[in-house]
Formats: structure tokens, C-alpha cells, sequence
């Protein structure tokens, strides 16, 4: 008995959890090698084998979970009294029928209408489409793949039913009406967008027959026969906080889209603020691979199908947000029902939850309307955002040694004895902390959506073409080498990353037109000649493009840096730091020496860089205002003349080099001590270009109110000119937090830029999926840009 100790004290433990609990527990628990065949000889005692009498019931062809269990504890049609189960909806005779007789046309038991033969046609105005194979039900009605003749793609038919035996004929005539003038949604301005809805191709009633019992709705789409969230718990149980998590902030962005777009309905009406209605288990579908969440059978049509008696209620937006919390609920708990009562189960019933962060568990509380509940779904979406992200408890090691017995030569009693009490505190000890571990709130974030770029969706088969500025951010980080690493390009470890796509960058190229740049790289999409950009000049945005971050970049001001003369240095002169109306003196040619800035008596000499991007982010966010941009421009028109000319003079100039020329030319000017040269320069550029190297020193800037410095030390505090950039280096690296915030006044985001049109590719959609991975995100931080969240170290 001794030896089983482990065991008996596990099998108390968990047999004193609720199943669900216990489960999880179970699970947990069995991460750990060591405990894996403890657990394997206690499951069948925790977990017995359940025996089910199941009635005689249809099972969907694609899964073969009973529909009677997905349905529990309801009754439809009630009329049809003789039908074995009381729900002819769920019942396998209707279908049986048919297999027997491919002409028959209602069930032999109770009369209600049979499922459709294979092979029989259905002809609409959009097409004529042939049944293929019954599927199973899904909500009102019964699924079935088939195929379009005209072009022979598959489709999905749901048959909806209006027996005769529950709808007069005055009823039957007018929910045929109005499914034909509601069963469809295209948004009113004719975009084409994809928001996880799943929206019909056709409804098909013959509304002449009145004698014809069913309706028909076509979708063109294989997302129509993914499984819904009843069937897949059914199959895998509840999810994980983590999943649900997902599930809701996807479900979410599908609502904002339906409840604030304009719809045209196929009968030419004009719908605003379309509620969904019908939310729950059978209407959520997920594809499992990429664990997508599809929403379907709205109540704008499904309501239709409802018999007579059944009480229904005109759908608004606010039940949305309550159905969903309750759906969130049953994934968590793995069941919608009470399996002993029947009985739906509430989140009020706090000693169902499981252990998941008291955030999510308050979020889903106030999506039912226990506590202050969301204005809007929108509104209910910006809060998820900002919730920590549930995450799995990580098992990072644990080590257990075993002791080998000793052989000697005394009584073994009291070391057992001993051995075993020890044993026991210690097991229950891990037990307790494991249990604690289960219960605790998460402490760390999951950063991005996927971890590698094989976890998300891939780009399409084939070659596509994309855009950006000649000489912006994005052109120098993709293609200039020994950035990722020695001889290597981010162009090159990205497209060996893309499996069987092929992505051609042709940057659009540009003089000196500041303000055209941007017009032209979006026009390159809009016009089809690009399948989408990558841009940081994405101020003015249009509604017809979609425009998605994935980096960070930002201007860094700096001056010359030598930390053996930091004493003498600018740096030090002007305490580490410079404000936006400094800039602006100097870059218009106001401040001609350091001096009138309480600097060194040195001549202020300017340079600025040749990315179109940097120059435009500094003409709106530091000159801002029109003079100051004309003087700007006109200090450098004049300055180009000069140069051209050969004329040397002592006046302030603003010269025009490439970053790393700049930096050279900075460091240059303050090691020159020619009689009339001295100069003291300043220049600006992106962080991706002047972060990691110790020439300069980039100050920290002020817009209004305290200055903010960019470059953040290991130890969580802002650089200053004490610090000793060059012997110092790995110590210090971009403050992600201000970028993100954007508390930083010069940072931007470097954004991908595609069409909101279905019609095009989904290359650009899917390029920024691959970007936001961790694989990715350690990729770009790499080559200097910073990335959308801090990165664990490698």
C-alpha cells in the first residue's frame, strides 16, 4: 500500500473536483513526464466509460455526434405527434425514408417532410444547383453539398421547412415573401469586405406553390460546412480560456462590422445597424486549422422558419453582446446545459467557472449584463484589446530526482516511515502549488497572435507584385544586406519563409515632390497595378484601402557625441535634450550658432536625410505650420544653389545626405578645428538607420510638456549624455512602450496597405498576418525597426 501512496493521494485530490475542473486539473497535471503513468493507472477510476442509451436519432454526415445531443432538450413540431423522438427535425426516419424510396417525399412514421434525394435539382434566378449529400442539421433547417451546374463549383444548400401540419397557408405565402426579400446582405456602398460572415448567394421559394414546403438558401462558400462551436465541443470538449479569448475578440470584430455598416437587402432596402440575433453554438462556425470563427443564420431570415407558436423577439444590437458572453460562458464550462436537469446553465452559477483570469471572467459578466455593461459592441471590442492575453501556463522545467534505495543493514520501519511522510508533504505540497498555479491570474502576455509563420494562414500560390517609398524604411530594411545577419537580406529569410509564393517589391521612385509620394504608392494599389504597400505615410487614409501596422520606426534628432570630451560636448550643453520650437528656430535658419541656445560658440551647420518619408514626418510633426515649412524649403532651395555654385560662405546651409553620410559629417564637424570651421551639426533621421552606433547622440525631444528620450537603458531608465554609448552598447534599445503608446511625439507605424475589395487577392491581408508573428517580429527588430510589443530574449 505504501508504494500507491502517489496515487491514492492524486485519486483524492482530483475526485474532489468538479468534472469539468477535474478534468483540467487532469490534463495540467499530465504535462509533466513523471507524473504521466501515476495518472494513466487512476484515469479509468476518475474518468469512467459513460453508457448512453441513445434514442434513434439522425447523425450529421461530417462528424457523427448525434444531433440530439447537439439539440438537447428541444421540441419542435410539435404536431407531429408520432414521431419517435418528438423533434422530427433530429429524427433519422425522414432521411431513412428516402434511402428506401429516392421518390418519397415525407417521413412513413410521422408525415413531416423527408431530406431531399441526391440528384434532385433546384433552379433559382442566379443558377441551377444539384443536391449531392445530406450533411446534418444546423439550426432551422438541414444541410446538403451540392453543386452549381452552370460552373460546376460545389455549394451548400440549406433546406428550410414550412410543414403544413404547423403553417396555415396565409403564413406559409408570406414568410416564402419575405425570406426571398431578406435572405441575403451586400453592404450598401458595393465593397466587397471580409468580416467573417457568411452571407447567401441565393434564396430559392417557389411563392406560387403553395402546396411547396420548403426554401431553399445557396451559399458558395465550403465555410457554410465547417463545424459549428456545439459540434466541436461535443468533439473536444471545453475550450481553453486562451481560445476563448480568441473566439470572442473575432466575434466581436464581426459585430462591429454588422451592427455599424449599411446593408442592402435583396429586395433593395436599406438596413443600418443590423443585429445579429441568433447567436450561439449552432450559428458560430470554426475552421479548426486556422481556428477562425465564421458567424451564419442570421435572425433576419432564420426567425422565418420558427413555427407559429413560438414566441419571438425583435433582435437588437444589445442581445448580441449578451448572447455572446453567454456562448463564451458554455465554452468555458464545455456545455450548454445541465446534463442531470436539462437545464441551461448560467454564469451566475459562480461554482461552474473554471479557473481563468478574474479580467476575462468580469469582461464576460458584463457582456450578459452582470455588472456595467458595453455601449456598443465596438466599445465591448476595445476593452477585450486591452485585457491581458490568456495564456497557457508554461512548463519551463522541473526536476525530479529519484533516490536509489540503499541497502543496510538496519530496520527499514522508521525510514519508511520517515521516507513516506516526507513523500507525502512533498507531494502535497506540488499538488497544492500546481492547483494554486491552475487558479492564478496570468502574469505574462502572449505578445502576438501566432508564434511562427507556419501558424498562420499562408500567402496564395503564385508571384505578386507590391509597393513602397524608393528610398523609405521599408526599402532599406528589406534589401540592405547584414542586417538579419553577415551577407543576408530580411527580403531573403522572408521568401524562404513563404513556401510557394513570390513576392516582387518595385518601390514607386520620386524626385523631390514630398507630397506627391504618398499619392503615388496609394494610387499603385488603388489602380490594381501593386497587390498592396508598405508605407509609414498613411495620414490621410481612404476608405477604400485598408491599412494594417506591423513595425514601428521613428525620428531620432541628434548632434555629435564624444564621451571622452562629453564636458565640452553638445550633448551635455543642452542637457540631453531639444524641443520641437528649437527645431523649427534652427531649421529655418533663426539660430545660426549654439551659442543662442546656451551651447558651445560653434556655427550651427544642418543636415537633413534623402528618405521622402522622414522629410515629410518632420515638415507635420515639428515645422507643422505653413511659414516655417516655406523657410524650411526656401533655407534649402538656396542651400542647393550654393553648393552648385561653389560659393563659400559661413551661413547656415542645410546639406542633404544619406543617414550614414550624415553621421560621418556630424562626427567630422566636431573633431574639426580649422580657424572658421568650427561647427557644431545636428541632423535627423530614422531609428532603424541611427540606433546601435555611438557618433552621435540622439537627444530627447519636446513637443510640449517634458521631454521624452527614445532610447531606454537595460535598466528600464532613459539614456543621458553621462551615458557611454560605444563601450555601453547592447545595454540600451528603443523604448517599444512609448512607440506603441505613441507617447513618443516622432514615432509612426510602418503599415501594410491593401484594397477593401473580395474581388482582389488576399496576399496583402495575409503578408500582415505573417509580419505580427513572433518569427517575423524578431526578424524586423533586427534590422532596426521596432516591433508592435516587447520580444522575449532569445
Amino acid at each position: 500500500m505504501l508504494t500507491k501512496i502517489p496515487q491514492n493521494l492524486l485519486r483524492t485530490y482530483l475526485q474532489r473536483q468538479e468534472p469539468l475542473a477535474r478534468l483540467n486539473r487532469y490534463n495540467f497535471l499530465g504535462r509533466f513526464l513523471w507524473m504521466k503513468p501515476i495518472l494513466g493507472e487512476i484515469k479509468d477510476e476518475l474518468f469512467p466509460p459513460v453508457v448512453e442509451v441513445t434514442p434513434v436519432v439522425e447523425e450529421t454526415a461530417t462528424t457523427g455526434e448525434p444531433v440530439a445531443i447537439l439539440y438537447t432538450n428541444e421540441r419542435l413540431y410539435i404536431e407531429y405527434r408520432s414521431c419517435p423522438i418528438r423533434n422530427p427535425l433530429n429524427c433519422s426516419f425522414p432521411q431513412q425514408a428516402v434511402q428506401e424510396d429516392a421518390k418519397a417525399t415525407s417521413c412513413v412514421k410521422c408525415g413531416f417532410p423527408a431530406t431531399l434525394a441526391q440528384k434532385t435539382k433546384l433552379k433559382g434566378n442566379r443558377g441551377t444547383y444539384t443536391v449531392e449529400t445530406l450533411l446534418g442539421r444546423r439550426g432551422m433547417g438541414r444541410l446538403y453539398q451540392g453543386t452549381q451546374l452552370d460552373d460546376s463549383q460545389p455549394v451548400t444548400i440549406k433546406e428550410y421547412l414550412l410543414p403544413q401540419k404547423v403553417f396555415n397557408k396565409e403564413e406559409l405565402t408570406q414568410r416564402k415573401a419575405a425570406f426571398i426579400s431578406l435572405a441575403g446582405l451586400n453592404l450598401a456602398d458595393g465593397r466587397m469586405q471580409d468580416c467573417r460572415l457568411i452571407c447567401p448567394w441565393e434564396a430559392i421559394a417557389d411563392r406560387t406553390n403553395i402546396k411547396e414546403e420548403r426554401c431553399y438558401l445557396i451559399t458558395k462558400s465550403k465555410l457554410d460546412t465547417y463545424p459549428t462551436l456545439s459540434r466541436y465541443l461535443a468533439r473536444h470538449g471545453a475550450m481553453t480560456s486562451a481560445q476563448v479569448q480568441q473566439v470572442l475578440k473575432q466575434v466581436l470584430q464581426t459585430l462591429v462590422f454588422l451592427h455599424e455598416q449599411k446593408f442592402s437587402l435583396p429586395s433593395g432596402q436599406i438596413k443600418q445597424k443590423l443585429a445579429h440575433g441568433n447567436l450561439n453554438l449552432h450559428s458560430l462556425l470554426i475552421d479548426e486549422e486556422s481556428f477562425f470563427i465564421y458567424l451564419c443564420d442570421l435572425a433576419l431570415w432564420e426567425n422565418l422558419f420558427h413555427p407559429p407558436t413560438t414566441t419571438t423577439i425583435k433582435p437588437v444590437l444589445a442581445d448580441d453582446l449578451s448572447a455572446l458572453g453567454q456562448v463564451a460562458f458554455q465554452l468555458l464550462i464545455g456545455k450548454a446545459v445541465d446534463p442531470a436537469s436539462e437545464a441551461p446553465i448560467h454564469p451566475k452559477d459562480y461554482q461552474q467557472w473554471p479557473p481563468i483570469s478574474p479580467q476575462l471572467k468580469e469582461f464576460i459578466l458584463r457582456l450578459v449584463g452582470m455588472g456595467i455593461g458595453f455601449e456598443s459592441a465596438n466599445a465591448a471590442h476595445q476593452a477585450l484589446l486591452k485585457l491581458p492575453t490568456e495564456k497557457e501556463e508554461p512548463i519551463h522545467s522541473l526536476v525530479v530526482t529519484e533516490e536509489k534505495p540503499q541497502k543496510v543493514k538496519v530496520s527499514r520501519t522508521p525510514l519508511i516511515i520517515f521516507g513516506t511522510t516526507v513523500s507525502l508533504l512533498l507531494l502535497g505540497g506540488l499538488i497544492w502549488f500546481l492547483a494554486s498555479k491552475l487558479s492564478a491570474q496570468e502574469a505574462t502576455e502572449s505578445e502576438f497572435l501566432a508564434c511562427c509563420i507556419k501558424d498562420v494562414p499562408p500567402l496564395p500560390h503564385g508571384k505578386f507584385t507590391y509597393t513602397g517609398e524608393a528610398k523609405g524604411t521599408w526599402t532599406y530594411v528589406l534589401q540592405q544586406p547584414n542586417l538579419i545577419a553577415k551577407d543576408k537580406t530580411l527580403e531573403a529569410e522572408l521568401q524562404k519563409r513563404l513556401r510557394k509564393s513570390q513576392l516582387i517589391y518595385k518601390p514607386v521612385k520620386y524626385k523631390d515632390n514630398i507630397s506627391a509620394t504618398q499619392n503615388a504608392v496609394v494610387q499603385e494599389v488603388r489602380a490594381g497595378k501593386a497587390d498592396f504597400a508598405i508605407t509609414s505615410l498613411v495620414d490621410q487614409q481612404n476608405d477604400d484601402l485598408t491599412y494594417k501596422e506591423f513595425a514601428y520606426d521613428g525620428l531620432v534628432v541628434f548632434v555629435n557625441f564624444s564621451y571622452s570630451r562629453r564636458e565640452k560636448s553638445l550633448p551635455n550643453a543642452l542637457k540631453g535634450k531639444i524641443t520641437f520650437a528649437q527645431l523649427r528656430q534652427l531649421y529655418t535658419g533663426q539660430i545660426k550658432n549654439w551659442q543662442e541656445l546656451g551651447g558651445p560658440d560653434l556655427r550651427v551647420k544642418l543636415y537633413i536625410p534623402t528618405e521622402t518619408e522622414a522629410l515629410q514626418i518632420f515638415e507635420q510633426r515639428v515645422l507643422k505650420d505653413k511659414s516655417s515649412i516655406e523657410a524650411f524649403r526656401s533655407l534649402w532651395q538656396n542651400s542647393k544653389k550654393k553648393a552648385n555654385s561653389n560659393i563659400t560662405t559661413p551661413a547656415t546651409l542645410i546639406t542633404q545626405l544619406s543617414t550614414s553620410a550624415i553621421l560621418r559629417k556630424v562626427i567630422e564637424d566636431f573633431e574639426n578645428n580649422k580657424v572658421g570651421g568650427k561647427a557644431g551639426g545636428i541632423g535627423f533621421g530614422t531609428i532603424s538607420k541611427v540606433y546601435g552606433q555611438c557618433s552621435v547622440y540622439p537627444l530627447a525631444v519636446a513637443e510640449q510638456g517634458e521631454p521624452v528620450q527614445s532610447i531606454v537603458q537595460n535598466n528600464g531608465l532613459p539614456i543621458d549624455p553621462s551615458t557611454d554609448l560605444c563601450n555601453n552598447k547592447g545595454s540600451y534599445y528603443p523604448n517599444e512602450q512609448l512607440f506603441s503608446t505613441k507617447k513618443y511625439p516622432l514615432a509612426y507605424p510602418i503599415t501594410v496597405v491593401y484594397a477593401r475589395d473580395n474581388r482582389r487577392s488576399t496576399v496583402g491581408a495575409n503578408f500582415v498576418n505573417i509580419l505580427k508573428t513572433k518569427e517575423s517580429q524578431q526578424l524586423l527588430s533586427k534590422t532596426g525597426l521596432v516591433p508592435l510589443q516587447p520580444l522575449p530574449e532569445n
